[in-house]
C-alpha cells in the first residue's frame, strides 16, 4: 500500500519501492529491524534510518530530524517514501507534519488531505505529537 500526499508517500514495510520514489525514510527502531523493507525491494533507492519511538518516549530531535530530512529532499524535487512497521501511526503522523509544513497548512488540514486518499486513522496521541511538532518547528 502506498498512500499519497504528493510528493510525500507513506507505506508499511511490505511494499516494493516503486520507480517513481527517490528516497526512503525508515522510522523503525532498532528493536523493529525485522520490519525493515528488504534491500532487494528498495529498487536501488537510498534509505535513511530515523528511529522513532512511541509518543511517550519520543526523542524530539529524531522527529525533527525526520521532518527536516523529508523537507530537504522534497525541496530538491525528490519523492520521499516514509515507512514504519504497519503504516498506522508514525508514518502518517510524520507525513502529515511534513506535508503541513511544506504546504503551510494546519495538521488538521493535512490529516483531512490524507483521509481523501486513504482510510488510515491516526491515533490521537500521534496526532497530538504531530501538532506539537508542527507548532514547535514551523
Amino acid at each position: 500500500m502506498i498512500t499519497i500526499l504528493d510528493p510525500i508517500f507513506i507505506s508499511d514495510c511490505l511494499v516494493t519501492v516503486p520507480d517513481y520514489i527517490d528516497r526512503v525514510v525508515s522510522l523503525l527502531t532498532l528493536n523493529e529491524s525485522q520490519w525493515q523493507i528488504p534491500t532487494e525491494r528498495l529498487n536501488n533507492k537510498s534509505r535513511v534510518q530515523v528511529p522513532l519511538n512511541d509518543p511517550s518516549s519520543l526523542d524530539s530531535d529524531s522527529f525533527k530530524s525526520a521532518i527536516d530530512l523529508i523537507l530537504e529532499w522534497v525541496k530538491q524535487d525528490k519523492k520521499v517514501l516514509i515507512h514504519c512497521a504497519s503504516c498506522q501511526n508514525r508514518s502518517p503522523a510524520v507525513a502529515c507534519c511534513a506535508y503541513a509544513r511544506l504546504k503551510d497548512i494546519s495538521i488538521e488540514e493535512a490529516v483531512a488531505k490524507l483521509k481523501e486518499v486513504t482510510e488510515l486513522e491516526i491515533d490521537e496521541e500521534y496526532l497530538a505529537m504531530a501538532q506539537f511538532f508542527n507548532d514547535e518547528f514551523s
